[in-house]
């Protein structure tokens, strides 16, 4: 059992101590194996719940391409599960302005726009509608600057809850493996090193519990359009999207001595911030002060360290966002 001066009984968060299995997975490669294991043996009434900064729909999860054999695009595999009666959600992030202007420095989000749109025209045979007409929405909810940068995926799957916490969005340069020399960029060779995390048991219904939560907040944001063309204004999210999936189904435990996992998120103070007087927005289901249970167990396991401090991240600096 971790000394509780790293992880104290503080705060409405839970620790989950030894009934959570955690298991890293190192690399893309890995990590989207896994994923397509569990999609492929989705059927009706199980669950598929993805979050992302970005998502791909031309995304093959064993890194094909176009013209590859065997080549199996995540959208179809996406559009097809929710067409044999699967519960399948995506959250993408979004951001209103920066969706109509045409240029990469503002982030992903024009290109994740589009992408929404694709994967909620996508049609397969044996269905009347769409599938996923109703199942995708562009989270724009937050600071004025910044992203919703949570990459996690949720399945519920012949009985058995799966989560997976990443920080690995799913797109196509982030499927790589050792020895990190399959890219190029700009000439020179390039690779992405990352790793996911795969929970089994109580701490996975967290994960859940948490995507659900953002659904009903990102259901209920503003309706608002982006300019696809000059000519073209089209709604960012759909007028009737899906209500919010069910509480999160039970989870056995299973036992994982000396192993206590969390399962932190970090939320902005409100859900839509303005520079206009009352044009803002409030959280239905947070306080005001928003979430910042990330930021306050690392400087809590920090101060508390003894022996050795060890810091792996993506970046590490004062950011320009929210």
């Amino acid at each position: 059992m971790t000394a509780p001066q790293y992880f104290p009984r503080t705060g409405d968060y839970p620790t989950f101590d030894e009934d959570t299995e955690w298991r890293p997975l190192v690399d893309g490669e890995a990590y989207f194996a896994e994923l397509d294991a569990i999609f492929g043996r989705a059927q009706a009434g199980d669950t598929v719940l993805i979050a992302g900064l970005e998502v791909d729909p031309a995304l093959d999860l064993h890194g094909r391409h176009s013209g590859d054999a065997g080549y199996a695009p995540l959208g179809n595999q996406l559009a097809h599960m929710a067409g044999r009666g699967v519960d399948v959600r995506l959250l993408i992030a979004g951001r209103v302005l920066a969706s109509s202007i045409p240029w990469s420095g503002l982030g992903p989000f024009r290109e994740n726009a589009a992408r929404a749109g694709q994967l909620r025209t996508l049609r397969v045979d044996g269905t009347d509608a769409p599938p996923l007409a109703s199942r995708v929405l562009l989270d724009f909810s937050g600071a004025l600057l910044g992203s919703n940068h949570q990459k996690a995926v949720t399945t519920f799957v012949a009985g058995e809850l799966t989560s997976f916490v990443a920080g690995i969005d799913l797109v196509d340069d982030r499927c790589d493996g050792p020895p990190h020399d399959r890219f190029r960029l700009d000439g020179e060779r390039w690779g992405w090193h990352d790793m996911a995390v795969r929970l089994r048991g109580p701490g996975a219904r967290r994960v859940w519990d948490i995507f659900r939560q953002r659904w009903l907040e990102a259901m209920t944001l503003p309706a608002k359009r982006y300019f696809r063309t000059p000519f073209d204004r089209r709604r960012l999210n759909p007028r009737e999207p899906l209500p919010a999936p069910a509480p999160a189904p039970d989870a056995r435990p299973v036992p994982s001595p000396g192993v206590e996992v969390r399962v932190l998120r970090s939320t902005y103070r409100r859900k839509l911030e303005s520079r206009v007087p009352f044009r803002g927005g409030r959280w239905r289901t947070m306080p005001d002060t928003g979430r910042q249970e990330v930021f306050g167990t690392l400087v809590t396991a920090i101060s508390a360290a003894q022996r050795y401090i060890y810091l792996e991240d993506q970046y590490l600096e004062e950011a320009a966002g929210g």
